[in-house]
C-alpha cells in the first residue's frame, strides 16, 4: 500500500499546532438572547467610546483642531426629539414625585440622553426596536422601588408609541 503525504520531508504532524474542533452551538432561549442583545449594545457603545477617545488623543499632522464633535448635536426644536420626550414623560408623574431632587435630576438627564439615542436610532435605515425596548427598560429601572410589572408594561407601551411615532414621522417626511 502506498501512502501519500502532503507534509514536507522532515516535518511530522506532531510538531504542528492542534486546531480545536468546532463546537456545536447551543439553542438560545429568549432571556439569553435578550441578554446577548444587551451585551452587544454595551460592547458597541464601549467601542464607539474608545474610538472617540482615540480620535481625540491621536496626534494629527495638520494644525490642532479646537472643536471635536463626537455626536451630532440635536436641537431641542427637533420635532422628533420633542415628541420622543413627551412619550417618555407619559404616566411617570407619580414616580417622579416620589424621587429625591438629586435622583430626579439624574433621571431627567438620563431621559434627555435616551431621547437623543432613540432619535439617532430612528435615523437609521433599519430601526431595531428591541434595542430601544432595552434602553427604555434600563432607563425606567432607575425609578426607586419600581415594580417589575410596571417596568415591563411601561417600557413596552413607550416602545410601541415610539414605533408608531416613527412610522408617522417617516410617512410625513416622504410625503
Amino acid at each position: 500500500m502506498i501512502y501519500f503525504s502532503c507534509m514536507p520531508d522532515g516535518i511530522s504532524s506532531e510538531l504542528l499546532p492542534k486546531m480545536p474542533s468546532p463546537e456545536t452551538p447551543k439553542p438560545v432561549s429568549g432571556v439569553e438572547q435578550e441578554k446577548s442583545v444587551e451585551q452587544s449594545l454595551e460592547i458597541a457603545q464601549e467601542r464607539v467610546g474608545e474610538q472617540q477617545e482615540q480620535q481625540q488623543t491621536a496626534p494629527s499632522d495638520t494644525a490642532p483642531r479646537h472643536v471635536v464633535v463626537s455626536e451630532p448635536v440635536l436641537e431641542m426644536n427637533d420635532e422628533w426629539k420633542v415628541q420622543i420626550l413627551s412619550v417618555l414623560d407619559e404616566n411617570l408623574e407619580d414616580a417622579m414625585s416620589d424621587m429625591s431632587p438629586a435622583k430626579k435630576e439624574e433621571f431627567l438627564a438620563a431621559k434627555k440622553e435616551l431621547a437623543g439615542k432613540i432619535r439617532s436610532m430612528l435615523d437609521e435605515a433599519v430601526v431595531q426596536f428591541a434595542a430601544i425596548l432595552l434602553l427604555v427598560r434600563k432607563w425606567l429601572a432607575m425609578i426607586p422601588r419600581v415594580q417589575t410589572y410596571f417596568l415591563e408594561q411601561e417600557s413596552k407601551l413607550k416602545t410601541d408609541k415610539i414605533k408608531k411615532l416613527a412610522e408617522e414621522l417617516r410617512a410625513g417626511r416622504v410625503a
